[in-house]
């Protein structure tokens, strides 16, 4: 016959008899449900020991006294008195949770501004001469429009200076994930001279330093862009002001 889950306590507290441990341990070693159930019990019991819980233990303790004081024979007291860690465990984790939430509903985050203010603006502008002349830019574009982004670099990277390649490539760089790749692709664009995607390639090499985590270069290229005449500026200057 398999020992209730209530024994796991008792095992965890070291209060069970050389039997009781024997059969415990293999049903550990066997049983998966009754595995799964002793990694919790035995983390909430790690949890509790930490410095800042032993104060609501304590409390939680006094608590089970004045229960059994006033309330003999009550089941509330069989509860507490084995069950009153579970209690201590479930609010701290409630506490954790709620400070989580608000933390991240008063600071949006850098990962947050980036999901908010990113889109892949899609501008084909290369000439047909060039999408005649250069069959990995033209089906390089084809599979951009299509959503498939790995093949889309694939052939991008294969097109050397090309504003509408590097342009796409950082793009796709961004739908894949590949951040650092992006900002490097985005920077070779603002250091060309004057050309149709400057102000696209400042703005999103500045969407790729928030997920990058790199505010302070961040900060600075977005305030370059609050203050110019970049269809951006006003969106920069919103990411700024939640960046302070």
């Amino acid at each position: 016959m398999k020992p209730p889950f209530e024994l796991l306590e008792k095992y965890i507290e070291g209060e069970v008899t050389p039997d009781e441990k024997k059969s415990v341990r293999l049903l550990i070693k066997t049983d998966p449900e009754f595995q799964k159930e002793y990694k919790l019990r035995l983390g909430i019991n790690n949890a509790i020991k930490e410095k800042n819980i032993m104060q609501l233990r304590y409390k939680l303790s006094m608590i089970h006294d004045q229960e059994i004081t006033k309330n003999k024979g009550n089941v509330i007291r069989h509860i507490f008195k084995r069950n009153w860690h579970l209690a201590a465990a479930s609010i701290t984790i409630l506490i954790l949770i709620g400070s989580f939430l608000i933390s991240n509903l008063n600071a949006p985050g850098p990962d947050n501004l980036f999901k908010q203010y990113y889109s892949p603006d899609a501008i084909f502008t290369a000439r047909s001469s060039e999408l005649s002349e250069n069959l990995d830019l033209t089906t390089g574009l084809q599979k951009f429009q299509k959503q498939n982004y790995i093949e889309a670099i694939n052939l991008l990277k294969n097109v050397s200076d090309n504003i509408v390649s590097e342009y796409y490539l950082g793009i796709s760089y961004i739908e894949t994930n590949q951040f650092l790749k992006a900002k490097y692709t985005f920077n070779k664009l603002t250091e060309r001279d004057s050309n149709l995607f400057t102000e696209q390639a400042e703005w999103y090499k500045g969407l790729c330093l928030l997920k990058l985590k790199e505010l302070p270069e961040a900060k600075a290229l977005f305030t370059s862009i609050s203050q110019s005449s970049s269809i951006y500026n006003q969106n920069a200057k919103e990411i700024l002001k939640e960046l302070k």
